[in-house]
């Protein structure tokens, strides 16, 4: 297992640096000026030219990317253009935000998809089931940014029971911080539960048609043994697969979420700095990004021998 940790880890080595390249070639492709923005549309040609020097926007691209790898290898993402601080700085001060959003996005998740989809198995072509298809195709079809919009209206403007808006960090005033993350958490979370829950239920009745699990009826188990002890953990290495990508769906869909809710997270930031062309933040966002989900890959690669003993990643 250690050796398998190992070669993954440096397998994603070179994953992290094709993302950063690729980030900066699109960036690069990308028309408008960062010195414009700084400067403002009135600036001279003196000025814009003394900005893009200063900040070494006048050099050739490759040059440009080759002090970035330099400095990278030291440890030091490069300072913001737009914020004008170190980008490790502004990432930190980010991260817990997007990591709460998308941590609770998930545990909403897996509490509300994983007994709906076993539910739905369970009591298939039913009324139970067809109640629980419904909630999850609704979850699938309606866009979280307008969802969002209609529970802020309803549970912060209308009924006064939640935060339409803005963060609470947990160390100022963890009930306020639980909150202000409720709203934004169920708007991110439902389009996975539907998912989720779809992809569970699919499992589930493959399991239950299983001669093992007909024994255990047969020998007059009750259905929650049968189900619980019996088929439940032969669905988990499916339903982990769907938890890890939905939890990276969870991170790209937080720039929604964090726009409309005024969340102060990573999502928020890169697209403030896609628009504002800051090479050095976009580079670092997504450098961290993708750190975090290949991260996750490994966490769900362990998850599976853990579950399943069959598999054996030494020996792969």
């Amino acid at each position: 297992m250690l050796e398998f940790m190992l070669r993954r880890t440096l397998i994603a080595l070179p994953v992290l640096l094709l993302v950063s390249l690729i980030s900066a070639l699109i960036m690069e492709m990308v028309p408008g000026d960062p010195a414009v923005l700084i400067a403002g549309q009135s600036a001279t040609d003196l000025e814009l030219a003394q900005i893009r020097e200063q900040l070494g926007l006048n050099r050739p691209f490759l040059s440009r990317l080759f002090d970035w790898y330099v400095a990278l290898a030291r440890g030091d993402l490069g300072d913001s253009i737009l914020l004008n601080r170190p980008v490790t700085q502004a990432i930190v001060e980010r991260v817990p935000v997007t990591l709460a959003l998308a941590g609770s996005a998930l545990l909403l998740t897996i509490l509300l998809g994983v007994p709906c989809g076993v539910l739905s198995a369970v009591y298939a072509n039913t009324w139970i089931d067809q109640a629980l298809l419904t909630f999850s195709l609704l979850g699938v079809s309606i866009p979280n940014f307008w969802l969002s919009l209609m529970l802020i209206v309803l549970f912060g403007v209308m009924l006064d029971w939640l935060p339409a808006g803005g963060y609470i960090p947990f160390a100022d005033d963890p009930l306020g911080w639980v909150k202000c993350l409720i709203l934004p958490a169920f708007s991110l979370a439902l389009l996975q539960v539907g998912l989720l829950a779809r992809i569970t239920r699919a499992t589930m009745l493959e399991v239950l048609q299983q001669d093992y699990v007909r024994t255990a009826r047969a020998k007059g188990l009750p259905v929650l043994m049968v189900v619980g002890k019996h088929a439940f953990k032969n669905v988990l290495i499916p339903v982990i697969t769907v938890i890890g990508i939905s939890f990276g769906l969870l991170l790209s869909g937080s720039v929604v979420i964090e726009t409309v809710y005024s969340l102060p997270g990573m999502g928020r930031l890169l697209a403030n700095a896609v628009f504002g062309r800051d090479y050095p933040l976009i580079q670092g966002g997504l450098l961290v990004t993708a750190a975090v989900l290949v991260l996750l890959n490994l966490v769900v690669d362990v998850l599976y021998a853990m579950v399943d003993p069959r598999v054996r990643y030494g020996k792969r």
